[in-house]
């Protein structure tokens, strides 16, 4: 290939790349998701940190097995935290939320207690509120 044509093609190249680059970050922004799937929560609760970190531990231990897997759940394989595993993922339907939320319920920490209160948006929390939690 001569050197014309190379020079075409990596400007071609490059042009590409810009414009996907370009449109995958209008899309983001148009929807306030974040660039990766992922989530951010904040909880706030009416019980100390040693007993709601506890809760958290037990219930993790509870789903770390593939139990839950085989009867067609996601409360399974859980080992303390969510995000997407591919570097692409920029959609996930709430998936990473409802892994954080489903622990929380799990442990009952959600009920209760006046105090409780959960905090996220979809500017941190990809599909938060279109997230249904009942199918994981």
């Amino acid at each position: 290939m001569d050197r014309a044509k190379l020079d075409w093609c990596i400007i071609m190249s490059s042009s590409t790349l810009l414009v996907i680059a370009t449109i995958f970050t209008v899309f983001c922004v148009s929807f306030s998701y974040p660039l990766h799937a992922k989530c951010s929560v904040d909880w706030t609760f009416g019980k100390n940190c040693s007993q709601v970190n506890q809760a958290l531990v037990d219930q993790i231990a509870l789903w770390s097995t593939d139990e839950n897997c085989r009867q067609g759940g996601e409360k399974c394989l859980y080992l303390g935290f969510s995000t997407s595993e591919t570097w692409y993922a920029v959609l996930d339907s709430g998936t990473n939320y409802c892994n954080l939320h489903n622990l929380i319920t799990g442990t009952g920490l959600d009920t209760g207690d006046a105090s409780y209160k959960e905090k996220t948006s979809n500017s941190v929390c990809t599909q938060y509120s279109s997230a249904n939690c009942e199918k994981y």
